[in-house]
């Protein structure tokens, strides 16, 4: 009996020890595991980017768009007929087109030389070069006179006896020795004063100077005479 109540004891001491030990999970049985299904908290935001200011912005530029190829020129067949080439029509105005009438421009003088003209241009008149004044009956030039000696009233006075009052030019050719020849007559004034034939009369005792052209001495050459005769009074030119 005492065995019995002793062994119970035991008993009851090892059940009230176990409520108060550690917990031994059998190896069998599955484990626990708990879940929380509240929302997960808002990840991190990163920081905002700082904002491009125009220096930092680079543009964009866009290569441009390459030429379209063009096509070869096509080469027509042999014996084909070539098409006429474009003439461009440009607009004038009515004065435009009288300058550019070529019956308009000078003409040139018959004795002019023909094609380009070469070498340095043409002097200019000395200070000695004799007056052109005229073309002579030949188509030179005609000079005016230069007296070598002036006739005197004692020889003009019977050839102007037989004319009125006025004046006559006439045209001589320069001979050797200052003398003149092959004399023309020019114009008389008035008409029908008989001047004209007087002068032409009295030509043969003139003495003039050849006329002078580069400093040099053109005997031989044509110049122009003319003799006034008014009131009394004889004016030799």
């Amino acid at each position: 009996m005492a065995a019995a109540i002793v062994l119970e004891a035991l008993l009851l001491l090892a059940l009230l020890s176990l409520g108060h030990g550690g917990t031994i999970a059998e190896p069998d049985q599955p484990r626990l595991t708990s879940i929380d299904f509240t929302d997960p908290p808002p990840p991190d935001e990163p920081p905002p980017a700082p904002a491009e200011t125009p220096s930092s912005i680079v543009p964009t530029v866009e290569p441009p768009a390459p030429a379209p190829p063009v096509p070869p020129a096509e080469t027509p067949p042999p014996g084909a007929q070539q098409p006429a080439p474009r003439t461009a029509i440009i607009p004038l105005t009515r004065e435009e087109m009288q300058g550019a009438d070529i019956s308009n421009l000078p003409r040139r003088r018959p004795d002019a030389p023909s094609g380009p003209a070469y070498g340095p241009a043409a002097p200019g008149p000395s200070a000695g070069d004799s007056q052109v004044v005229g073309t002579a009956p030949d188509g030179s030039a005609l000079f005016a006179a230069r007296w070598y000696t002036e006739p005197t009233d004692q020889e003009m006075a019977g050839y102007l006896s037989t004319a009125t009052f006025g004046s006559a030019t006439i045209s001589c050719r320069t001979a050797p020795g200052w003398r003149v020849e092959d004399c023309v007559g020019v114009s008389e004034h008035p008409a029908g004063s008989n001047m004209l034939r007087a002068v032409l009369a009295m030509a043969w005792q003139f003495r003039v100077r050849p006329p002078r052209r580069g400093n040099q001495s053109l005997v031989g050459g044509w110049v122009r005479i003319r003799i006034d005769y008014n009131d009394g009074r004889r004016s030799i030119r």
